[in-house]
């Protein structure tokens, strides 16, 4: 039996809230609305509402180019991760990205609107005639830029550089092979950027930049609608989501200011530069860290991060993995491989992610392109930030966060991907590496690996350095990145136990699970729908994994385990009997509903049933194929 999927020590809720100090605002809507309640106290001297100030811009790079030695640290250095083409602000012409290794170059990050998209877009038979000097002149007829570019480049310039980097501009739009290259080096390209400057606010690709002396409209000075608009579109987009993380440092336009974001720090022209320094954390600090190697693999953080990602639109559902690409890429290098979104170390945990409510199926066009409904790439929709904590972490009914004392994790599947003919095992080693969480014994530890016993906690010089604990010892992951040629399909093999139960008494998305004629635990579907047309009907479900949980005193246990569902004694019985007969410990089963489509299993939803009643169901082992 292995301990938790948990493996670092939780110091704090990440999500998107600021952490500051007791009686500070903490989301984005507080600062925003203190701003403007207090507009007079926060505003600098020297705050011009309606132009931008990028004298304060360009001191800002300054202070981090000085004083920030991390932000100046690229994550993907050499020729072949530089953009393929760049546009020359100067000489207002594309020119090739590779040329100059050392030159700086601004990345753009804005919305491109609903198709049609309004404004140029290169295609491989224009990038000869845009390398002419002053191809991208206003003039020039034939090439009538997007608003939005337009005024970047003039942004640009007066941020002193010489390159701009703008998708729509920088990768031909008309060859899928050359896009789909420039698409897998987004995240290096990003993620090299002296600097991103983000556009907030615009359904499309025309709003441009406010606030440009001599060149643009003034910026307007209603705040309140400002702020309004800055939480829309951008903030909504798949795309836009990695071209934030991956930044080391951006300036964000918004209609009444321009925010600045680093590894580093968080400053804002309305406020200043030193008004909440040190006050705030940068902006997403937490999913930054991993950029750095510093925190370590820690699975819960990850799901917060895919559960913002995973709400956000994407025009087309095949996107879901190319603007994710980056995000992984650079994840990988604490977490390992990846499959369809999940961690390949913590793969048996990763298959337990649940809706927070509602889930809609993606629907891809291309048959070339599948999205296995086992990951949550199929599904579009906010997720539960604590089903990966596999009952580490639970929510009592005031919506505290406790830790559960102990939390054991079982596999009961040995899971394959690849062909039929062709199979290769899913390493998800974080089970092994877990039982060593009860020794102190460091000559069964793996190469790195020490046991603080005043934190009583494992601590690896790799991760953070005094700053990250773990409950137990992780693999080696830069061992585990090279495949073997092994074919990665949406598909997944293994062996496994089979029983068919009853749903009964939807609440919302959550169905009661009777088997052997009783309540025995609880399953939630995607959608309402689906709990409505299942409930009454028998069912099959599939066991993944075994769990064993002792929750802290006068904790209820359906407070864990069904914190959605309303209260029913019969199930609260089964719980308590299954206690008694184990040593104070609540055992149960993660089983996956299923649907069938021939030999091929698909996920309808996840849920969990008490261990002593699934094991007495009728059961049958099968070989199941889930796709």
């Amino acid at each position: 039996m292995a301990w938790s999927c948990y493996p670092r020590l939780p110091t704090h809720n990440c999500s998107r809230d600021y952490f500051g100090h007791s009686g500070e605002a903490k989301t984005w809507e507080d600062l925003e609305d203190r701003a403007i309640c207090n507009n007079a106290k926060f505003c600098p001297q020297g705050y011009d509402e309606e132009w931008i100030n990028f004298s304060l811009l360009n001191e800002w790079l300054r202070k981090c180019d000085t004083d920030h030695e991390v932000c100046a640290q690229p994550l993907f250095a050499g020729r072949y991760r530089r953009p393929s083409w760049l546009i020359d602000v100067n000489r207002l012409c594309l020119v090739d990205g590779s040329l100059s290794v050392s030159s700086r170059y601004a990345a753009l990050s804005y919305v491109w609107g609903p198709q049609p998209v309004e404004g140029y877009k290169t295609g491989v038979k224009d990038l000869g005639s845009l390398q002419q000097p002053g191809a991208l002149k206003e003039s020039n007829q034939n090439v009538r830029l997007a608003k939005t570019i337009r005024d970047a480049i003039v942004a640009v310039k007066k941020l002193g550089l010489r390159y701009l980097w703008a998708d729509m501009l920088c990768i031909p739009q008309d060859d899928p092979n050359t896009k789909h290259g420039e698409i897998e080096k987004m995240g290096a390209i990003y993620s090299n950027a002296y600097v991103t400057l983000i556009v907030v606010a615009g359904a499309n690709a025309n709003p441009g930049l406010p606030g440009i002396r001599h060149h643009t409209k003034p910026r307007s000075p209603d705040l309140r609608s400002g702020n309004q608009l800055s939480r829309r579109d951008w903030h909504d987009r798949g795309w836009t989501f990695q071209e934030f993380l991956l930044s080391s440092r951006v300036i964000m336009f918004q209609p009444q200011s321009c925010i600045w974001s680093c590894d580093s720090h968080f400053w804002d022209e309305l406020w200043g530069s030193h008004c909440f320094e040190n006050v705030f954390p940068p902006l997403m600090v937490h999913y930054r860290q991993w950029k750095r190697k510093g925190p370590g693999p820690d699975i819960v953080q990850y799901l917060e991060l895919v559960s913002d990602y995973n709400s956000r639109k994407l025009t087309y559902a095949k996107d879901v993995l190319d603007a994710f690409d980056g995000a992984i890429s650079v994840l990988k290098l604490t977490f390992g491989n990846f499959l369809f979104g999940l961690p390949e170390i913590f793969f048996d945990a990763a298959l337990l992610w649940q809706p927070e409510l509602y889930l809609t199926r993606r629907i891809v066009r291309d048959s070339a392109i599948q999205l296995p409904s086992w990951s949550w790439m199929a599904w579009e929709g906010d997720l539960d930030k604590a089903s990966w904590c596999s009952g580490r972490v639970c929510r009592n009914a005031q919506g505290d966060t406790r830790q559960v004392l102990f939390h054991a994790f079982d596999t009961v599947v040995s899971w394959s991907n690849g062909t039929r003919l062709n199979k290769w095992r899913i390493n998800s080693s974080f089970t092994t590496y877990s039982s060593l969480a009860s020794t102190d014994d460091e000559s069964q530890l793996p190469g790195g690996w020490k046991y603080d016993k005043r934190e009583k906690a494992f601590v690896n010089k790799r991760y953070q350095p005094g700053l990250a604990r773990f409950a137990y010892p992780l693999p080696d992951v830069s061992q585990t990145l090279l495949r073997n040629g092994e074919e990665i399909t949406p598909y997944l093999y293994g062996r496994t136990r089979r029983a068919w139960v009853t749903l009964e008494a939807p609440l919302e998305v959550t169905c009661y699970i009777i088997g052997g004629g009783q309540s025995c635990g609880l399953v939630q579907l995607h959608s309402d729908e689906d709990a409505q047309s299942l409930a009454g009907k028998r069912c099959e479900v599939i066991s993944l994994s075994k769990c064993r949980i002792q929750p802290l005193p006068n904790l209820k246990i359906l407070e864990i385990l069904g914190s959605k569902c309303s209260h029913k004694d019969e199930l609260d019985r089964a719980l308590h009997a299954e206690r008694k007969v184990n040593h104070h410990n609540y055992n149960y089963y993660n089983v996956m509903l299923i649907k069938r489509d021939g030999d091929v299993a698909f996920r309808q939803g996840l849920g969990w049933i008490v261990a002593s009643i699934f094991e007495q169901l009728p059961t049958d082992v099968i070989d199941i194929t889930l796709g």
